[in-house]
């Protein structure tokens, strides 16, 4: 296999995770396989077999990690929260008597080159960032075959997306509202604009990265698919980047491109219009179809959905 073969193969199969991941694991295999190179098809579903048996293998021994556990210089309080690639927990650095937000990789993943990798990338991309605005990263490690990050932790914070949510079941927002999201993206804008002065582009921006702390202030979170832009290690093309609903039209047309900031502005820009109108701006049933609009469809004036947005 040539190395354009390879890139081809591993971006694909970075796909069909990040597809995985949206749709909780029911995506199918051979539905998405169809999609893809023929050449490609026989190396890819191989590909895809490895993961999902190493994935079970690893289910059946799961990591005990409960409350009270030490973890290098680190004690386990309380799980916050759990995903595909691991978990986070609330936790007390021993040694200096503060409260962080430790991410632990999953272990079944500490064998994945290509999540390790994420992993290093986002410790050394929120490495580089010291913004009010943005979550900040203090230390990262791996002790006893544990993968972990040592970041800020958001004290009774929530995300954008909890966020909307709630606001889905109100029947309409405070005379003030489109003014309070408004000045709440000007600060998320400003922290973003921090990052890309640093040259790191966040290539996932949407309302679950964004978190709010206590005071309303928003927190750009979650740089695991960033590009730091003069570091050849972290940059390399090829990376399934984003989430679909947000993603640019770069993003969406040829995901081995080799991005830049503006696709950012894009994705925030998805993201401001679903806090106004509480609807995406792309939608669809598949990734395919989001897609195809993003490529060729303008998003429905918001005014629209909601009369009141000022002009």
């Amino acid at each position: 296999m040539t190395e354009n073969s390879r890139r081809t193969l591993e971006a694909a199969f970075q796909e069909w995770l990040e597809l995985s991941r949206l749709e909780q694991g029911s995506a199918e295999v051979e539905d998405f396989l169809a999609g893809q190179p023929a050449a490609l098809r026989s190396a890819l579903r191989q590909r895809i077999s490895d993961h999902r048996a190493l994935l079970e293998s690893a289910a059946s021994a799961p990591p005990q990690l409960e409350a009270g556990h030490e973890i290098d210089d680190y004690r386990l309080i309380r799980e916050l929260g759990r995903g595909g690639m691991g978990a986070v927990w609330e936790a007390e650095q021993i040694s200096l008597k503060r409260r962080v937000a430790l991410k632990i990789l999953n272990p079944s993943l500490s064998f994945s080159p290509t999540a390790l990798q994420r992993f290093r990338r986002e410790a050394e991309a929120g490495g580089r960032l010291q913004h009010p605005g943005i979550v900040q990263t203090y230390a990262v490690g791996e002790s006893s075959g544990l993968h972990w990050i040592a970041q800020e932790l958001v004290a009774d914070g929530f995300s954008l997306a909890d966020l909307l949510a709630e606001q889905r079941q109100q029947l309409e927002l405070p005379a003030d509202g489109y003014q309070q999201i408004a000045e709440f993206f000007i600060r998320v804008a400003e922290a973003m604009e921090h990052a890309h002065q640093a040259n790191v582009v966040h290539r996932d921006i949407k309302p679950n990265n964004i978190l709010v702390d206590s005071a309303g202030n928003p927190r750009i979170a979650d740089f695991g698919l960033a590009k730091v832009q003069d570091d050849l290690g972290l940059s390399r093309t090829g990376d399934f980047a984003g989430t679909p609903f947000y993603m640019s039209p770069e993003q969406a047309l040829a995901k081995r491109l080799d991005l830049d900031h503006r696709t950012d502005i894009f994705s925030l820009g998805a993201t401001l219009y679903e806090a106004l109108t509480l609807v995406r701006a792309f939608d669809g049933d598949t990734s395919q179809q989001v897609f195809q609009k993003i490529l060729m469809d303008d998003p429905v004036d918001p005014r629209r959905f909601r009369s009141r947005i000022p002009r």
